[in-house]
């Protein structure tokens, strides 16, 4: 309903981990003034009617249901430091 989709060509799954945050990066951008992509719906098509409202929604009702705890988990499992910081990092930004 945010327009995100995968590249013809591509096989990386929409709900990974990284997909997803890059959805909450389109939907800031977005909010900040960026223009749409191609293909991509109008703000007011979005859910909530805004890009803000879009971000709001999936942080609250999607991405901070799972992404705390995956992070949590990934820090704790992680034997090389660039995931643990990375971890680190996305729990601070959905925690």
């Amino acid at each position: 309903s945010c327009g995100l989709g995968r590249p013809e060509g591509t096989n990386e799954p929409l709900d990974h981990v990284a997909t997803e945050c890059e959805l909450l990066e389109h939907l800031a951008l977005r909010a900040a003034g960026a223009p749409a992509s191609e293909g991509a719906p109008d703000d007011a098509d979005l859910p909530g009617g805004s890009p803000e409202a879009a971000y709001g929604r999936f942080l609250s009702g999607h991405a901070q249901a799972w992404m705390p705890a995956f992070a949590a988990r990934l820090a704790a499992q992680s034997r090389h430091p660039f995931y643990r910081a990375a971890a680190a990092y996305l729990g601070a930004l959905v925690g």
